[in-house]
């Protein structure tokens, strides 16, 4: 068996009655990290691909508007309730996840189911919290 590995994900913590970010005592936006199951069953990569099949190999920026929000609400359901085990939900996923790069890092979330290629944030986070 490969080696058992885990991911992560942040989140914004939440919002104020404002609608604002949530601030840590830094005055930065306070977050949650998530963590996935060191176990990943070939089930879910079954899942993931399945339900990623027909964006297979189309380049993102020959995608609509429409069939990009269709592949990240695609991403982010198979994130939430798949790889992270309903932790937290879609619906959270998208208000608190912050946009610039989300493409990217939901493709990185759904390729460690297949490969158990961690994120460089979660190496980094993983090395200093040992």
């Amino acid at each position: 068996m490969a080696e058992l590995t885990k991911n992560s994900i942040e989140l914004l913590k939440g919002f104020d009655e404002k609608g604002k970010p949530v601030l840590d005592g830094n005055g930065n936006p306070a977050s949650v990290r998530y963590f996935t199951s060191p176990f990943i069953s070939l089930e879910l990569w079954f899942e993931a691909n399945d339900a990623l099949e027909k964006y297979e190999g189309k380049p993102l920026m020959d995608m609509s508007s429409k069939e990009l929000k269709d592949y990240m609400e695609i991403m982010a359901d198979i994130i939430a309730n798949k790889i992270y085990d309903k932790q937290f939900t879609k619906e959270e996923l998208i208000k608190r996840y912050h946009a610039p790069g989300a493409i990217f890092a939901f493709q990185e979330q759904v390729a460690f189911v297949a490969s158990g290629a961690v994120t460089e944030d979660t190496k980094k986070f993983l090395a200093k919290n040992r």
